[in-house]
């Protein structure tokens, strides 16, 4: 089927309902250096010639494979062709997710869809391509939304992407374990076994952001999670590795647009 009767033309159509924004779009990602953030997030991916890469795999895939990314995951795609980037995500938080469907986003799953979770997949991108505008939209989207998760919920169909070795997935593992605690570069290059200038490098080549950015974004996101439970803010941001208020404060507020004091609680 086609999705939209233009290829050429970039287009960008979003709308929300109960707490889940739809956006079907073609063109420049809008995610560039947000791929790690504390919503969940699913992508159903129709072209572009991308490589996906997260903190345990790297996987070229085809057009109408589908991303189940659970907050607090790190992901990146490298688009090779921006112009056709096309994709159909879902974002929402945890208040969006019915308790027994939380079990899909245990960990990254990267699936090709078939049978009635690729139908709802193709009607939704139809949806917002031929009725966007239409007041019953968001319903729709959001009614197929809950049907897509709970059949994914219930199903195995889980594609094997390959299992990346490059020293900077082992580095993205290490500092998911550990970066409440001091890690300086030569930590890391001790841990992956490489150079500073090389690691420095295939920071830069593959996600195009340094270790210490990398770092700065997942103690954020920590911070963030504990701030929305109840702490304290210094307390949190001292339980998520910051030194420094001062310093976590700028940056809590370039990240999420409001001061620790204006986090939403319990979402």
């Amino acid at each position: 089927m086609s999705y939209n009767s233009d290829m050429n033309t970039k287009f960008i159509r979003s709308t929300s309902f109960c707490g889940v924004t739809f956006r079907y779009s073609r063109g420049r990602s809008l995610a560039s250096g947000k791929e790690l953030h504390p919503h969940h997030e699913v992508l159903y991916y129709l072209g572009g010639d991308a490589e996906f890469l997260s903190a345990e795999y790297r996987h070229k895939p085809e057009c109408g494979t589908l991303f189940v990314i659970p907050k607090e995951h790190f992901h990146n795609f490298r688009i090779g062709d921006e112009d056709n980037y096309t994709r159909l995500t879902f974002a929402f938080g945890d208040a969006a997710l019915p308790p027994p469907l939380e079990k899909c986003f245990d960990g990254i799953r990267v699936i090709t869809p078939s049978g009635e979770p690729r139908r709802l997949l193709d009607a939704m991108c139809e949806r917002m391509d031929t009725d966007y505008a239409s007041e019953a939209t968001p319903f729709f989207m959001y009614g197929a939304f809950l049907m897509l998760i709970s059949l994914l919920s219930e199903s195995d169909d889980v594609g094997e992407p390959c299992k990346a070795d490059s020293p900077i997935i082992v580095c993205l593992g290490f500092i998911d374990s550990h970066f409440a605690e001091s890690l300086p570069i030569s930590r890391l290059c001790a841990e992956c076994h490489t150079s500073e200038s090389a690691l420095l490098r295939l920071f830069r080549s593959e996600l195009g952001i340094s270790p210490h950015k990398y770092i700065t974004e997942r103690r954020l996101i920590e911070a963030n999670k504990l701030i929305a439970e109840g702490r304290p803010a210094a307390v949190s941001a001292a339980l998520s590795g910051f030194t420094d208020y001062s310093a976590f404060y700028k940056a809590y507020i370039k990240k999420f647009g409001v001061p620790p004091s204006h986090t939403l609680r319990g979402v």
